[in-house]
């Protein structure tokens, strides 16, 4: 879809697993977050490990964004914007930051009937509001774990079946193929100008 475009028209350069930046629910951070992503063309060894682990995707940039964007044209992202926005949360250092940050993201997706309230369970929805009194780092860590799961087995199981996905994995072959047949071709000149000077 349109709103995938932008992952196809990256630059081939080196990737690198971390996390993103902007801001959960954010369009501008969003839209930063794409940017960031098309200096960036994966590798299939990268795109296939996207699909032997869910942590690996999770982690790398590009199928981060990837896979935001999938949930996206799906319109059930609420998932990982929450997910995210617990990444940035335990980055976050200093209580002001802490508290201010904590509260947008109970605001968003954990408070009963909330904007993009997250699927969360009694036991883990109460915890978490019990801790918001006094928020530290692994204030959401519970119930980042509990989304966490729930996509490994809904979302990200759809994302693997996607024509998005399946298209990397093609891609990737026939370009790392297309790679290592040009690296061939300008080896071998100088490979068999190297055994013409040992021959003679």
């Amino acid at each position: 879809g349109e709103k995938l475009n932008f992952l196809s028209r990256k630059s081939p350069g080196e990737n690198s697993p971390t996390s993103t930046k902007g801001r959960a629910g954010d369009s501008s951070a969003a839209s930063a977050s794409e940017k960031s992503v098309r200096a960036v063309k994966p590798n299939y060894e990268q795109v296939q490990r996207w699909g032997n682990s869910f942590d690996s995707l999770l982690n790398d940039k590009y199928g981060l964004a990837l896979f935001r964007a999938f949930l996206k044209t799906e319109y059930s992202d609420e998932n990982i914007e929450f997910w995210v926005a617990c990444e940035e949360y335990r980055g976050l250092t200093g209580p002001k930051k802490q508290a201010l940050k904590a509260q947008k993201i109970y605001n968003e997706f954990v408070a009963f009937q909330a904007p993009r309230e997250v699927n969360l369970d009694s036991t883990t929805r109460l915890a978490t509001i019990n801790a918001m009194g006094s928020p530290d780092r692994h204030l959401f860590e519970q119930a980042q774990k509990r989304i966490q799961a729930l996509m490994e087995k809904d979302s990200y199981q759809r994302f693997l079946r996607s024509e998005v996905y399946q298209a990397h994995l093609r891609d990737t072959v026939q370009r790392d193929r297309t790679e290592a047949s040009a690296t061939f071709a300008a080896a071998a000149p100088a490979a068999a100008a190297t055994a013409s000077s040992v021959t003679s």
